[in-house]
């Protein structure tokens, strides 16, 4: 597919176009459709400045101001998303289906398919399996600077982020996040804490929390998590913690869903935007963009990608946004998006590469990001998987002899492990702190890595 294939169509008006349907995107549509019930007439633009410090909290304080001026004012927001819808509540978390309330482990191989690299360096290994009559591509070739699907030939492998990933879907990665919501200690927030009060950010953390349903209280009723916990304050009581650094339950956004405690309800896009996630707000890749109903105050456009956003003509110290450059991925049609306001959250790497192809920064010094896409660096991640102690699996049998045989008598009298089937998973946490100054969460969740084989019992195994 080439550029100059798409079929050129017209333009939609819109007053807020959101790019990304994450997490982020949808607090910001949440907080907009909330507050407000009249349309606006303006625009965004930001005012370059040398030092970043100050350039980012300029940005910054001018979003909250945008936000503030069109709280009683705006009509229709509209979000497009690279990605399918995947569920019929827009931005589901896909855990929350019964099969993988059940078996957890599985869920691993949805965030396989969900997760993409973010830049593939190109493999230029011969494949010593194949046939001498197979085409193969000559080292010379390479040397062109040839690359196969989705290799990016300028990444050097050596400076790559292998674990930096992004999900094609609406909903982002909170369709399979692990719903951790820790607040960040006053260490890790650098240059941030320069752009907030502490008032101002206990404020916000209050209001987030409340808008992904955040709470410590969800897995109390398990013995697995009240075991692992005991053990591990046990472990830790001689050591001089303070208690708000002591092993901890792990802040999640999650809640028991109220027909059946024992399945959950895991905090996602759809949670944030709350009664607005309906299958109505929708509008499918597959039917014209251009039919796009505007009279309701908010629609997404799944499978619809942000190539860039073109802007007007203006001087180098100030730009503003003219219209937004959508491709309808199925239907390989393009069209304007007018709006009053544009909001870029497609995560760290997307939303500079949609900057960059913007226009807005390529590396230097004299553009109007001067630091756009560079400094990226990804969270060190240490995993491991431990099983439980003969002494502490035993003692659970002991401790909640009436739980294990209220089980017995459900299942099977052969079950020699003392664990209820349908018990909860552990969900604990260690702060961070200046004395150790790492984040550690010991649970029991699927990730792309760290799947049990079939004959390993779930409810031994804990993860770090």
């Amino acid at each position: 597919m080439t550029e100059n294939t798409d079929k050129e169509l017209g333009q939609l008006d819109t007053d807020v176009l959101i790019i990304g349907s994450g997490p982020i995107g949808a607090v910001f549509a949440r907080e907009l459709l909330d507050r407000t019930g009249a349309k606006i007439l303006c625009s965004v633009y930001v005012t370059r400045r040398r030092n970043c410090r100050k350039r980012i909290r300029h940005i910054y304080l001018s979003v909250l101001r945008i936000t503030i001026l069109i709280l009683t004012r705006i009509l229709c927001l509209a979000v497009v998303d690279v990605g399918d819808a995947g569920t019929p509540v827009p931005g589901a978390h896909l855990k929350n289906v019964a099969y993988f309330q059940k078996d957890v482990n599985y869920f691993a191989n949805i965030i396989k398919a969900d997760f993409h690299p973010i830049s593939i360096a190109v493999n230029r290994a011969p494949v010593a399996t194949l046939g001498t009559d197979a085409y193969t591509v000559s080292a010379e070739d390479y040397k062109k600077n040839y690359s196969t699907w989705n290799e990016n030939p300028d990444q050097d492998a050596y400076k790559n982020l292998s674990g930096a990933g992004c999900t094609y879907k609406v909903g982002g990665m909170g369709t399979h996040w692990t719903a951790a919501c820790p607040r960040m200690h006053q260490d890790e927030l650098g240059d941030l804490e320069n752009l907030v009060t502490d008032e101002d950010r206990e404020e916000l953390y209050k209001r987030a929390e409340v808008l992904f349903d955040v709470t410590q209280e969800a897995f109390n009723d398990s013995i697995r998590h009240r075991t692992v916990m005991k053990t591990l304050r046990e472990e830790y009581e001689k050591d001089s913690i303070p208690e708000d650094k002591r092993p901890q339950a792990l802040p999640l956004s999650v809640k028991r869903r109220a027909l059946n405690q024992s399945f959950l309800k895991w905090g996602s896009t759809a949670t944030v935007l709350g009664p607005h996630a309906k299958p109505s707000c929708i509008h499918l890749g597959a039917e014209p963009s251009m039919n796009v109903n505007t009279a309701r105050p908010f629609r997404i456009l799944e499978q619809h990608l942000c190539r860039k956003l073109v802007m007007k003509d203006e001087d180098d110290d100030k730009k503003s946004v003219e219209y937004a450059v959508i491709h309808n991925m199925l239907r390989n049609e393009r069209i304007r998006v007018k709006a009053k306001h544009y909001i870029v959250c497609c995560g760290t790497v997307l939303s500079a590469q949609l900057l960059h192809a913007s226009g807005l920064g390529n590396g230097k010094e004299s553009d109007f990001l001067p630091a756009l896409g560079r400094y990226l660096t990804e969270q060190p991640l240490a995993f491991c998987q431990v099983v439980m102690k003969r002494s502490i699996v035993e003692g659970i049998g002991t401790k909640y002899p009436d739980e294990v045989a209220k089980d017995k008598k459900l299942r099977t009298q052969h079950d020699p492990i003392p664990i209820p089937h349908g018990d909860g998973d552990p969900q604990c946490w260690f702060p961070y702190s200046k004395d150790r100054p790492w984040h550690c969460q010991i649970h029991r969740d699927a990730f792309a890595y760290g799947e049990l084989a079939p004959n390993v019992d779930p409810r031994l195994i804990v993860d770090l």
